[in-house]
């Protein structure tokens, strides 16, 4: 049936007692319902018209859940490719700064730029020039700080992000550089993102040498990271445990059991593409929330399970409500929402 006028009556403790709702019944018909509804369910689905677009959307809600009316400082990396961005996510943790997607749209990210960051802050560009034009800057005014952070490849990025985030030691998390769900998921935790290989190169020895009092976390199973790079890993630090399921979504909550102790919120992020959860790991960060990967497939029926498992009751699902995506069918079923219960929207 669908509800086209409602009220509501009375409620306790955040429990609506008295739902009143105008239907069409299945006839065609008008008819008057009821139905007790959870008003502590609180989903919100945060988009744009594109994945730049819901990457800036993002960094509001971040903004707003920081209290900040600015930011000092941003992150760009490319919307076209995860690669050099993958390990961006600690770099905005460790400056409260927001990941943003940039590309075709670069006019609207340099405005949404110079309307949320004083002049004279700091813009960190991840990746060399093929990722991120100098082009693509010139609407930003110069008295911003410009930093580029970008190597010879993905490897040689990670390191000069680690580096600039401050990262001497601590708790790392190990994740393939050759795909980006593994990172994505990680992100969520606030640890630094170690990216790999089917080998440590050279390079990557070198600067672990100048780390101290590591502990890795491997995350991902042995096709994603080796056991001979965690053999390898293991003259520079403590292995802690290694982290993985059947396929991205099995991961996403074998990480979520793992990592995030009963968690109150969760974020939803599309499984089969990277922008929006590379932009979400500051969020779930500031959330205490873990980072869930999947879609509107069977595969909602495991995430629920794991919803049920905990103390979640509120949470947040990234992008569009499409079929193809996370529809809001499939939030309903996660969430075990009414038809009567809101999806707001951000």
């Amino acid at each position: 049936m669908k509800v086209i006028d409602a009220i509501v009556i009375s409620s306790v403790n955040g429990k609506v007692t008295t739902f009143f709702g105008i239907v069409v019944g299945p006839d065609g018909n008008l008819y008057l319902d009821s139905q007790e509804v959870d008003l502590s369910i609180a989903v919100t689905r945060i988009y744009g018209a594109n994945r730049y677009a819901t990457s800036m959307k993002i960094a509001s809600k971040l903004k707003d859940v920081l209290g900040l009316s600015e930011f000092n400082t941003v992150i760009l990396a490319t919307g076209k490719s995860y690669p050099d961005a993958l390990s961006g996510a600690y770099l905005g943790v460790v400056n409260d700064a927001p990941v943003l997607t940039i590309g075709e749209n670069k006019k609207s990210v340099c405005n949404y730029v110079k309307s949320n960051l004083p002049e004279g802050s700091t813009i960190y560009i991840l990746g060399d020039e093929k990722a991120i034009p100098e082009s693509w800057l010139f609407d930003l005014p110069d008295s911003y700080e410009i930093v580029r952070l970008g190597g010879v490849n993905r490897y040689a990025t990670n390191m000069e992000i680690l580096k600039k985030s401050g990262v001497t030691g601590g708790d790392i998390m190990v994740c393939t550089g050759e795909n980006y769900p593994d990172a994505l998921i990680a992100s969520a935790t606030g640890n630094p993102v170690f990216l790999v290989g089917k080998s440590l190169k050279n390079s990557q020895k070198k600067y672990l040498a100048t780390l101290s009092n590591v502990r890795f976390h491997i995350v991902g199973s042995e096709d994603a990271v080796s056991e001979a790079v965690v053999n390898d890993l293991a003259n520079y630090g403590t292995i802690v445990r290694r982290t993985s399921g059947s396929g991205i979504c099995d991961s996403s909550i074998k990480f979520a059991q793992t990592y995030f102790n009963d968690p109150k919120q969760v974020i939803l992020a599309y499984d089969k593409d990277f922008p929006d959860g590379m932009s979400a790991g500051v969020l779930a960060v500031q959330l205490h929330a873990p980072l869930i990967l999947t879609d509107s497939s069977e595969q909602r029926e495991a995430v629920k399970e794991y919803v049920a498992s905990t103390s979640i009751k509120t949470g947040y699902v990234l992008g569009a409500n499409q079929n193809d995506r996370i529809n809001d069918e499939s939030v309903r079923i996660i969430f075990h929402m009414t038809d009567m219960d809101l999806i707001e929207e951000y």
